[in-house]
């Protein structure tokens, strides 16, 4: 089958197409004839090998040499014990280990999948699994709000900060979204009440005071994120640098104990009632398209390369076959 590979860490020039055998299903897993595949955030520190500790599974070359988590498509073939799906069933999720859909195939196990409804487009669902997922989890953290309350979304304008806004709406939560100033008008197109390009304006000086800060960008330091807090406010990191992560765990404790405020990291848990109900939410209306841009398969090296700089208003997607 065809697949972009990488041997070793580094930019998109590192990638290459390529000639690699079928994977074959394991106990529990099916194989997808896969039609769309999004990227990520994750997926570009896969190909860098940055944060560090994307080298756990790899120190010098990547163990997974296919990129692309998230993906849409049509199971062909069952592995041992799979009795939920059938060969032939569109369905769509997220590969443990982040990496293998921008592949003509890819194996992934039955419990990360769901059913596509027929209401959403291979592309839209291919959107959904990781940055729905960080978005829906990420304003659950450490408890809901209530309507009303306010929340800041830094790198607002991405995927899953794009997702975000409109759950939060959905909510009735004030949305303050943070991004490059070229997104502002995409992330008011998105449902934020207020933006702010960061290369302008400090949003930890605004004295807004905010209920929940989803922090998906990590570039600040915690003291920053907490004086924008209002008291008893929740801070959620997601990834970043291991000195940040681990700032956060370390000191997290010990900061909310002193100031009354929360904050913690996001640990994002792949979950198929999480796309189950984001594709209800497209079905209803209450949630629209986030993909900003399509690619074909053979441009998927080009996806890579505008994913990795940092300029998409919302998901990239890279369709491999045309609905």
């Amino acid at each position: 089958m065809k697949a972009i590979v990488q041997h070793r860490y580094g930019t998109a020039d590192q990638l290459a197409f390529a000639d690699v055998p079928k994977p074959q299903p394991g106990p529990g897993e099916v194989r997808v004839h896969v039609h769309a595949t999004s990227l990520n955030a994750s997926d570009i520190e896969m190909m860098t090998g940055s944060p560090a500790y994307i080298r756990m599974s790899g120190l010098f070359r990547p163990s997974r040499k296919i990129p692309g988590s998230d993906f849409a498509g049509t199971i062909e073939t069952l592995g041992e014990r799979v009795s939920e799906f059938a060969i032939g069933d569109v369905v769509y999720g997220d590969v443990p280990g982040q990496s293998g859909g921008l592949a003509q195939y890819v194996c992934a196990p039955v419990d990360v999948l769901s059913r596509m409804p027929e209401h959403l487009s291979f592309v839209d669902a291919a959107s959904i699994p990781q940055a729905g997922g960080v978005a829906r989890q990420g304003l659950a953290f450490g408890g809901g709000l209530e309507a009303g309350q306010r929340v800041l979304i830094n790198g607002a304008g991405g995927g899953a900060g794009s997702f975000a806004i409109q759950f939060a709406k959905m909510q009735g939560l004030h949305v303050t979204g943070v991004d490059t100033g070229e997104k502002l008008e995409a992330m008011l197109a998105f449902g934020a009440d207020e933006v702010v390009d960061f290369r302008k304006d400090d949003f930890t000086k605004s004295g807004a005071g905010y209920d929940l800060i989803l922090d998906l960008v990590a570039h600040r330091a915690l003291s920053d994120h907490l004086s924008a807090l209002a008291p008893g406010g929740r801070y959620a990191l997601v990834g970043g640098a291991m000195l940040r992560i681990f700032g956060v765990l370390l000191k997290g404790y010990v900061l909310g104990k002193l100031t009354g405020k929360h904050p913690g990291m996001l640990i994002h848990k792949r979950s198929p009632l999480d796309n189950d109900c984001i594709a209800g939410w497209f079905g209803d209306g209450s949630i629209r398209t986030v993909v900003d841009k399509v690619f074909g398969f053979d441009e998927g090296i080009e996806a890579m390369r505008y994913q990795a700089q940092g300029h998409a208003r919302g998901k990239i997607v890279v369709e491999m076959i045309a609905d």
